[in-house]
């Protein structure tokens, strides 16, 4: 999972096998260590949440994404999810597969970029 954070806009793209986690109700986790402290970003599948909602603290983003919502994601072709939570402007997104490799960048487990089919 990767994670881009611009002003109040949090941005995350998913492999495939990330996105099929999320509809199954598992929780997609990373961690970046800092020293002795652990920065923590995660995507979880809410049970009976309204809406998309970002819970945060000093050490951690929680993004939670109502179940059904990421069931039907993981089955259509829709490229994103987006919304509106606490100020912060959440996009949730299928991580494609770059159209030219790049040194050091791992596409196994993208999603075919629609640019090369």
């Amino acid at each position: 999972m990767k994670l881009r954070i611009r002003g109040n806009t949090l941005r995350y793209r998913l492999t495939q096998g990330e996105v099929a986690a999320l509809a199954e109700g598992r929780a997609v986790v990373e961690e970046v260590v800092f020293g002795e402290g652990r920065f923590t970003y995660e995507i979880v599948a809410g049970k009976g949440a309204p809406g998309m909602d970002v819970h945060a603290s000093a050490w951690r983003i929680s993004v939670v994404i109502p179940g059904e919502l990421a069931r039907a994601w993981g089955e259509s072709e829709e490229v994103g999810l987006s919304a509106d939570a606490n100020g912060i402007k959440l996009v949730v997104e299928k991580d494609f597969a770059c159209l030219k490799p790049r040194a050091g960048e791992e596409d196994a487990d993208a999603f075919p970029n629609p640019g090369t089919c």
